[in-house]
């Protein structure tokens, strides 16, 4: 029963050590999308290229709130990370085990944040889809 409790915990670490990777790769991809951004936007700016030039600054700016929001995302799990593997280790010395309850209520939070993860690409995509739009358009 004890092992099995241990391979749960150890599950939940590995998802949240799978979930800040995924994150991060965004990041890393709204970076290199970013930079792309910086380089359409003009120097001047002539007054029928300005609906053009105002669709480009709210794509930028949705897709810098959602680097900003990722990097959130990134920090919280981080912080949770270290209190579950604070809280295991107290667990441990003090040779008690994880109540099921606690168990759900960290798989509720993993699944909170996979949710939250799910609607930031959600925005990524919709911000790309305007991107390419602008471009073509």
């Amino acid at each position: 029963m004890e092992e099995l409790k241990d391979e749960k915990i150890e599950k939940l670490l590995n998802e949240f050590n799978e979930q800040r990777d995924k994150l991060k790769e965004m990041v890393s991809s709204l970076e290199t999308l970013k930079n792309k951004i910086d380089k359409l936007f003009p120097e001047s700016i002539e007054a029928r290229f300005l609906r053009f030039f105002e669709e480009k600054v709210k794509s930028a700016t949705a897709l810098f709130s959602a680097i900003l929001e990722v990097r959130k995302e990134i920090i919280k799990t981080l912080k949770e990370e270290v209190e579950l593997r604070n809280k295991y280790q107290r667990k441990e010395e003090a040779d008690g085990d994880f109540s099921e309850e606690e168990i759900r209520s960290l798989a509720g939070q993993i699944e909170k944040f996979s949710k939250k993860k799910d609607s930031i690409e959600k925005r990524l995509e919709e911000t790309n889809l305007q991107e390419k739009e602008i471009a073509h358009g």
